[in-house]
């Protein structure tokens, strides 16, 4: 045995090979001293064998007389056909990696994992491995803990590892490596998720990044590039603000005064309105998200608001934020779009890497400028204090108007994160505690470490001054005040004003340009045609020469001939990213697969090729449809902003007959409440009248069809009109219809003027659906979708109708459900057939807001950020009012509001004209009661001081409260109100023996509301101070068991309750879930005042709606009704 010796010179080459892809641990090894004790010498097969030790105690690292059969027969246990990269546990001498790499070659991948850099040294400087390190991408890793070095290792190697990966243990080295495997195997798999994350989202994304870029070319010919700004700050400190729930603690450190001059700011979208309320000017806002959602940040703003914040924007966003951004806005280079552009338009826009997140293009933009350190601040990366966003985030407006005492912003900031239940994960807090967070943030984090300790390897800083969220490796914790005031520049910082925005006349370039590579793509689908049709015919004919290798030959010059067509054929394939995927599995299964014939093997790639050629004809033909459409933005400002879902095959977008159902009772109104089906509306008319004249000028509403429990009435009302021959009337029921109308507003009659959030998430269009009654309808006429209406609904907007209508039939099966978030009485929502006769059969609780609503067995995004709910004009969505013509007063009103407009206003206009009367809007609609005060002592006359209060017509909700059951006589109060036609709401901790809660439930109450506060009973008897939990949980027990069913909904709706406390945090999850599940409503209070956590504030339309709405008895009860009509009233 001749050990052998230590060669410099080879030990620089072997460790230039693998400084390509390990770079720090080149530097290690070249570092480290060798170990002394280990030996290596050529075994009998001339395969390097090795031992750490001596010769009788000593641990060998490979067979001692056969290493090379050792290394083969250990690689022969894997499938290398169906996995391309392998993670390999212990180095040894490197035989076994050498073989995979062989066998790998260029279709693969292997990444080592051998933390003993004494070990790697001693067989780097004696054993040759540049030629197979180069070969098959091998990298080597030391540091178990260390997912940035992962992901590093991972980047490139995307479309690798999901060809299939797995993990490989060397034999000798096990012991060795010890449990330091597990956990480098267990922070692999987590990076590993990140990067399949990625490349899924990459996947689907692309086509729509491709898309926007090409849309947004009218302002990337034309606006100012990032250049110039490149070092502008250099060595200047900058702030990125992310909208995560820990910027309300640092926030108040940004809106000191003189911060701005002293660090650079830089704001993701999310967050700008935030800063911009807090009087915070930031210097650059970023966005790239792809949805056109992302608008909503920009709403409301004008020019001077944003005076001196530059929008800089990756072409990948969706062009409505560029068309929604009312100040200056730059560009960011974009290669795509830079290759497609003749010289005559293309600028140096300068490049940012391109970012996975606004918040990771911000930390991008501060580096570009040259900004050293880099504070964070705003990135929780996980879920801080139960909360996805911090508060006053731009989305608590969109969600404001669905607020009740019944619906939350801390409901709606849980669900939003329980929505993602099935990629959710905890990790290591700030605190040294755990949080939530779900994949698709954990994928930003481990994306933000390998940036981090990239930065930081080069010298530079990153402060983490988040005060919150997720840990974040290679960065220094500190508070945002310590930070500006150690870091900030002592004179104010200059940064580079935007130049001017370049002439529109470069449109015209820019169109005629797009013109020609519409021409070119066509001829890449042509072309590719045509192969497809040759490769075909040598499947034929594969046995004969004669007649294959002309077909060869012509797929040859075809393939040159697209060839030609480079600018092109490159776009093509960028978008056919999946198809690339797909041909680099299958050249590889050819590759590796030592089992097949020649001609075996050229038919397989005669199989492959054609695959390939039929992708590039679709994709190349969907190109040419995106090219169109740009140059119809670059031209006319008209823009596509969102995906259209691609038929499957079979379907037909036309989906088939659409007809509307109008849900009419002539003697009671949507919530239940007497009415006069012919009280005049507008022009003397009734409003049926009304809503079936409108329905005239819908395109898309073939048929009217009214379910009436009054079949007579209806007749007698249409039967001397226009409407009498298009409208057919379909009696029903009348108990039935009538029994699910009153549960229907019992759950409504607090959030009557919300397009959603009753109880159980009950929606307007619930007051008008009655499944049971309309599926058999639906199925008996062949209707394959309904529009759903009221009668009352008489300003309907015909346009709202028809584009549900559309949306609907762009996909019908994925479509099922069409809405919009307009408030009451302006819209109605479309549902296939299908959906109508699945909830007809869903059992209880089967309602449209259900559908809409989070359901805990069954998480789905809220179908408000997809395409299902078609977007409305944001002062439309939070006019905040019940827009039915259900009173006298209330058809006054709206009739005021509809004055000048005549027929064919739009609920546009419509609610601009209403918004501007909401002073005089007729109230109240809920009445807030406290049982003790010596007022309420007398049932009967407590009760006729709240019903007074009501309007003829219209829904009185009456909540009796704090702690109703210990009023003298409660079940006669409850008569007496419910006698007067009002809804009652009784708020409880029902810690009462059941005689007390049986006697409630005689006088029927229509809610009882339970504070619960906890789910065990040591946190009960901690918040409440006594030992009631058992005896009040069997109490709602016995409530859910004895209410019963009328019309698939409870006879009593039952709603437990639990404050959002820091001292139950960790029970909200469970609190939430279970008793949605066995109750079929829950909701989150808002904390306390006093408490750690915050009430979230409301945003300003709510708390208008709420006070317009509201009255309280004795007027000075607020506070110990609940801490939720605590926040309500005063925007905590």
């Amino acid at each position: 045995m001749e050990p052998l010796p230590a060669n410099p010179a080879l030990l620089d080459r072997n460790l230039a090979a693998l400084g390509t892809r390990s770079p720090r641990t080149a530097e290690a090894v070249r570092a480290a001293a060798p170990r002394a004790d280990v030996t290596i010498w050529r075994a009998p097969d001339g395969c390097p064998t090795g031992r750490i030790g001596d010769a009788d105690t000593g641990q060998m690292l490979a067979s001692r007389r056969g290493p090379a059969d050792e290394a083969k027969r250990l690689v022969g246990t894997l499938d290398l056909r169906r996995q391309a990269a392998v993670i390999v546990l212990g180095m040894g001498v490197g035989n076994h990696v050498m073989e995979l790499a062989r066998r790998l070659g260029n279709y693969g991948a292997v990444i080592v994992y051998e933390p003993d850099v004494g070990l790697l040294r001693a067989v780097l400087e004696r054993i040759d491995c540049a030629a197979w390190i180069l070969l098959s991408r091998v990298s080597i890793l030391t540091d178990p803990e260390d997912t940035a070095q992962i992901a590093g290792a991972c980047a490139g190697l995307e479309g690798i590892l999901a060809a299939g990966t797995v993990y490989l243990e060397h034999p000798a080295s096990t012991a060795r490596l010890g449990a330091s495997a597990g956990r480098f195997g267990a922070n692999f798999a987590s990076v590993m998720h990140a990067v399949r994350t990625n490349i899924v989202t990459t996947l689907v994304q692309v086509d729509t990044s491709v898309r926007n870029q090409l849309q947004n070319l009218r302002w990337y010919t034309r606006c100012p590039g990032v250049k110039d700004l490149e070092g502008a700050a250099a060595g200047k400190a900058c702030v990125v603000v992310a909208a995560g729930p820990s910027l309300r603690t640092t926030i108040d450190a940004l809106a000191q005064p003189g911060v701005r001059d002293r660090v650079v700011i830089i704001a993701v979208q999310t967050v700008l309105k935030t800063l911009l309320a807090r009087g915070i000017t930031p210097h650059f806002v970023t966005a790239l998200d792809y949805h056109e959602i992302s608008a909503r940040f920009y709403e409301g703003l004008t020019a001077a608001d944003v005076e001196g914040v530059t929008l800089v924007v990756e072409t990948k966003a969706n062009p409505a934020i560029l068309r929604a951004f009312p100040g200056r806005i730059r560009c960011v280079g974009d290669p795509i779009l830079d290759d497609l552009l003749p010289d005559s338009l293309r600028r140096d826009m300068g490049r940012v890497p391109p970012g996975a997140t606004v918040a990771h293009l911000a930390y991008y933009l501060a580096r570009y400028l040259g900004c050293d350190p880099v504070i964070m601040t705003g990135q929780d990366l996980a879920f801080t204090d139960n909360q996805y966003y911090a508060p006053h985030a731009a989305i608590h407006g969109v969600w404001g108007s669905e607020l009740s005492e019944f619906r939350t912003l801390e409901m709606l900031e849980w669900e939003r994160i329980a929505r993602m239940k099935n990629s959710l994960r905890r990790v290591p807090g700030q605190d040294g505690q755990t949080l939530y967070t779900d994949d698709q943030m954990h994928t930003y984090l481990v994306q933000f470490e390998r940036d981090f300790h990239n930065d930081t390897a080069r010298g530079l800083r990153v402060v983490d001054a988040t005060q919150g969220g997720a840990l974040k490796k290679h960065t220094q914790p500190m508070s945002l005040r310590e930070a500006i005031d150690r870091f900030g520049s002592p004179a104010p910082i200059a940064l580079p004003t935007p130049p001017s925005d370049l002439p529109e006349t470069r449109w015209r370039t820019t169109a005629e340009c797009l013109r020609r590579l519409r021409q070119e793509t066509g001829r890449v689908a042509i072309l590719s045609r045509e192969t497809g049709g040759l490769l075909a015919r040598m499947l034929e004919c594969q046995d004969d020469a004669n007649a294959i290798n002309p077909l060869i030959e012509e797929s040859h010059r075809n393939a040159e001939r697209v060839a030609k067509l480079d600018v092109a054929f490159r776009l093509v394939q960028h978008v056919n990213q999946a198809g690339q995927l797909a041909r680099f599995r299958a050249d590889r299964a050819i590759e590796l697969n030592d089992a097949l014939t020649p001609l075996q093997r050229q038919r397989c790639q005669i199989e492959r090729d054609l695959r390939n050629v039929n992708w590039l004809v679709d994709v190349a033909e969907h190109v040419g449809t995106l090219l169109d459409s740009a140059k119809v933005a670059v031209e006319q400002g008209r823009f596509v902003t969102r995906d259209v879902i691609p038929q499957g095959e079979g379907e037909s977008r036309s989906g088939g007959r659409v007809a509307a159902f109008i849900a009419a009772d002539a003697e009671r109104n949507g919530l239940d409440q007497p009415r006069d089906i012919h009280a005049a509306f507008l022009g003397q008319r009734p409003a049926l009248l009304c809503l079936l004249d409108r329905l005239e000028r819908c395109e898309h509403v073939g048929e009217v069809v009214i379910l009436t429990p009054t079949p007579e009435a209806i007749h007698a009302l249409i039967e001397q009109t226009r409407h009498a021959k298009r409208v057919a009337i379909e009696s029903v029921e009348p108990a039935a219809f009538r029994a699910r109308q009153s549960r229907v507003a019992a759950g409504r009659a607090w959030s009557s003027s919300c397009w959603r959030g009753g109880i159980a998430n009950l929606s307007i269009y619930d007051e008008a659906f009655h499944p049971a009654l309309l599926a058999p309808i639906m199925e008996r006429r062949c209707i394959d979708a309904a529009v759903i209406l009221h009668a009352d609904w008489a300003l309907a907007d015909p346009a709202l109708i028809d584009a549900c209508v559309e949306r609907h039939l762009e996909h019908p099966a994925a479509h099922a459900i069409t809405f919009t978030q307009a408030p009451p009485g302006i819209a109605g929502c479309v549902m296939s057939a299908s959906c109508v006769r699945d909830l007809a059969h869903g059992g209880d609780f089967a309602t449209i807001g259900g559908v809409l609503g989070y359901v805990p067995s069954a998480p789905q995004v809220d179908p408000i950020a997809k395409g299902v709910c078609v977007s409305i004009p944001p002062a439309l969505r939070d006019l905040a009012a019940r827009c039915i013509p259900e009173s006298t007063l209330t058809r006054a009103w709206l009739a005021r509001a509809c004055d000048g407009f005549g027929d064919t206003t739009s609920g546009a206009r419509l609610g601009e004209a209403i918004a501007d009367l909401l002073s005089d809007e007729p109230s109240p609609r809920v009445v807030h009661a406290d049982v003790r005060h010596p007022s309420m002592a007398d049932s009967e006359e407590a009760a006729r001081a709240i019903l007074a209060l009501g309007r003829e017509g219209e829904a009185l909700g009456v909540t009796l409260g704090p702690e109703a059951t210990r009023h003298a006589d409660l079940p006669r109060l409850i008569r007496a109100l419910k006698h007067g036609r009002a809804f009652v709401h009784v708020r409880t901790a029902l810690a009462h023996d059941h005689n007390v809660v049986r006697a409630m439930m005689e006088a029927e109450p229509d809610v009882v509301s339970i504070d619960l506060h906890a789910t065990d009973a040591a946190a009960y008897q901690r918040i409440t101070g006594v030992n009631a939990f058992d005896r009040v949980t069997a109490n709602v027990h016995r409530l859910l068991d004895e209410r019963g069913v009328q019309g698939g909904l409870p006879g009593l709706w039952v709603v437990p309750r639990i404050a959002r406390r820091h001292a139950v945090a960790s029970e909200i999850e469970h609190f939430y879930d279970h008793w949605l599940m066995h109750a079929g409503a829950c909701v989150i209070d808002p904390p306390p005042p006093g408490d750690r956590y915050e009430a979230l504030p409301i945003p300003a339309h709510a708390r208008d709606r709420v006070d317009r709405g509201m009255v309280l008895l004795p007027p000075t009860f607020v506070a110990e009704v609940s801490p939720g009509l605590y926040t309500l009233r005063a925007g905590a």
